[in-house]
């Protein structure tokens, strides 16, 4: 969060298996935009039986799964800047 009060992120990639990702999401999003609290954020997670629509429900901006497809996630990351 220190960060995110000394730069602008165009996303934020979250690894979901970390205790602290459902923490993170909530205080991001409760900044106000201006600050940064409708930043896209992405989730790297390990279950992919949670699926894309939780994450998505969960606030999260895109998923993607762990083993990690740097192509993938590439592809999300430029779709999701550019939007």
């Amino acid at each position: 969060m220190r960060v995110m009060r000394q730069i602008r992120a165009d996303v934020i990639v979250v690894d979901t298996d970390a205790e602290e990702a459902r923490a993170l999401l909530a205080m991001i999003r409760a900044l106000e935009p201006e600050a940064g609290g409708t930043v896209p954020i992405v989730a790297l997670g390990a279950d992919s039986s949670r699926g894309e629509r939780a994450a998505r429900l969960s606030g999260y901006d895109g998923v993607i799964f762990k083993p990690l497809s740097p192509w993938h996630l590439c592809r999300m990351l430029s779709s999701l800047i550019r939007s």
